[in-house]
């Protein structure tokens, strides 16, 4: 993964990922979507930034709370392990 995104971009993503209403799914969603940008580790995180700052910001009007945001992070990590171990792997 190496990819940045552009604040615009990093909040276009966001919209996508918000706008899937069930939690699992959403999850799926954003690790689709890191997996389709191809985004750098810090990519991830900047991502997942502007996503908690719209929840935060809008999460009572969209249905959001903290377990979305576990489940985000969670998601994040995973997909970060599963490339390093993919890396170390080909190395």
């Amino acid at each position: 993964m190496k990819k940045s995104l552009t604040t615009q971009e990093q909040i276009t993503l966001a919209k996508e990922i918000l706008q899937v209403k069930n939690r699992r799914e959403r999850s799926l969603k954003l690790g689709e979507i890191l997996d389709r940008e191809k985004l750098s580790s810090d990519s991830m995180y900047e991502l997942y930034n502007t996503l908690l700052t719209a929840i935060r910001i809008y999460g009572d009007v969209i249905g959001f709370d903290d377990k979305d945001f576990k489940e985000m992070v969670l998601t994040i990590f995973l997909l970060e392990k599963a490339n390093e171990a993919k890396t170390t792997n080909v190395a």
